[in-house]
């Protein structure tokens, strides 16, 4: 053991700074003998430990479908026979193959042959709901006023909604025809209160 003093060079006691009073001695106490100092700052750095290797899948983009053609940053579509005109087409053509060959299967009637007794003439829908597949399928459709629908929070009104018709390819004339005569059967079309009639039916620009 070592003996050393370890009293106080100042007071502890009183204001700190001011000197013990005379004849006071310092405290002796014992503590052990430290053989070394604590390591100081180091010149070389830690060694790093290396940490086990990770396999990671390579990130590739999710394909989604495209509705209209890729369009370069120039804004112009990409030149034929690209890989995103190609893919484009290639879209394009199982969407006809799907939308057409289920709305054949309708319109053709129970037997599946065109052009027999069986063979539906449109098909009526409620408002468009019936419209992204003729769309698709490149296939006409015409809507007219189906009546009025009774208010539901927040709309204050009854307010007008709609009926479809939807036919095969180049039925536009009796899609016409079919849906002139659900006008003339339900007399739905009403014009909206807050617009004043015309004085007659001819407008001119003045």
């Amino acid at each position: 053991m070592t003996v050393r003093a370890i009293g106080p060079a100042v007071s502890w006691s009183a204001v700190i700074g001011r000197m013990p009073s005379r004849l006071t001695s310092p405290r002796v106490g014992l503590m052990p003998t430290t053989p070394l100092a604590l390591a100081g700052l180091k010149i070389d750095p830690e060694v790093s430990v290396p940490t086990a290797t990770v396999t990671r899948f390579a990130l590739t983009p999710m394909p989604g479908p495209e509705l209209e053609p890729p369009v370069c940053s120039t804004g112009r579509p990409p030149p034929p026979g690209s890989a995103d005109t190609l893919r484009y087409q290639a879209d394009r053509a199982e969407d006809l193959k799907r939308s057409r060959g289920a709305l054949d299967a309708v319109y053709n009637g129970p037997d599946g042959v065109k052009g027999t007794a069986d063979d539906f003439d449109a098909i009526l829908a409620s408002a468009n709901n019936f419209a992204a597949t003729p769309a698709k399928a490149g296939y006409p459709s015409i809507t007219v006023p189906g009546g009025f629908v009774p208010p539901t929070a927040p709309i204050a009104n009854p307010f007008p909604s709609g009926v479809t018709f939807s036919g095969p390819a180049f039925s536009e004339p009796k899609l016409i025809a079919l849906a002139y005569a659900f006008e003339q059967a339900t007399h739905h079309r009403q014009p909206p209160a807050s617009t004043p009639p015309l004085p007659s039916d001819s407008v001119s620009r003045p």
